[in-house]
């Protein structure tokens, strides 16, 4: 009985590393199906938002003075701040005008306000701040014209860059879960194949033992 019982064993563990490893593949494809996707769609909601912000500071930008250095440098703060990105702003000829780093801080608005969170993406049950989250590599150029008598001059642009990389906390979180899936999903496997090969073995035990029996 003892070689029935050792192969007995060896098949317990031989099915229950290949339940293992079926649910280690099937974890795997999946995530490299689905991490790629959301990768995707996280890049084009941040551009989304940043086509989306830079339209808004064309139009604020528009109705004032482009020669008053000082009144640029604090529109382009103002855009800035709503759009926690860079701004750069440039006259017709591409030199600079005025240059706003994204912000760095951002005191914490009344709780009927949340900080802007374009994508929806929450970090432990609670809204990053945009400030306090890394930087895209997302740019977004538009040209900004401002009326006249005889009907619209372009006085220069205005670029924006480096919004809140939202996409890398979405990801970092998918990471997270795919990752702790894929382990409960192995644990699962192997169980499985432990109690799978237990059926499996049990009636050949009882048979090797009436055998034994007989043969006394």
């Amino acid at each position: 009985r003892a070689p029935t019982r050792r192969r007995s064993a060896a098949l317990r563990w031989r099915l229950s590393i290949s339940f293992a490893g079926i649910a280690a593949l099937a974890a795997l494809v999946l995530g490299s199906v689905i991490v790629p996707v959301l990768a995707s769609h996280y890049a084009t909601a941040e551009r989304t938002y940043l086509e989306a912000a830079a339209e808004r500071a064309v139009r604020d930008l528009s109705t004032i003075s482009w020669r008053d250095r000082a009144l640029l440098e604090e529109s382009a703060r103002q855009v800035a701040v709503l759009a926690q990105a860079r701004v750069r702003l440039l006259d017709t000829t591409g030199a600079v005008l005025a240059d706003v780093a994204a912000p760095t801080f951002v005191e914490p608005p009344p709780a009927a306000q949340p900080l802007p969170n374009p994508l929806g993406v929450t970090l432990l049950g609670e809204t990053p701040s945009p400030a306090s989250l890394p930087r895209s590599d997302q740019r977004v150029s538009r040209p900004v014209n401002k009326p006249d008598k005889a009907g619209a001059a372009l006085v220069g642009s205005v670029e924006l860059s480096e919004p809140p990389a939202y996409e890398q906390v979405a990801l970092a979180n998918v990471a997270l879960a795919w990752a702790l899936a894929g382990l409960l999903a192995v644990l699962v496997g192997a169980v499985a194949g432990v109690a799978v090969a237990s059926r499996i073995t049990r009636p050949i035990e009882r048979l090797t033992a009436a055998a034994d029996r007989m043969a006394a």
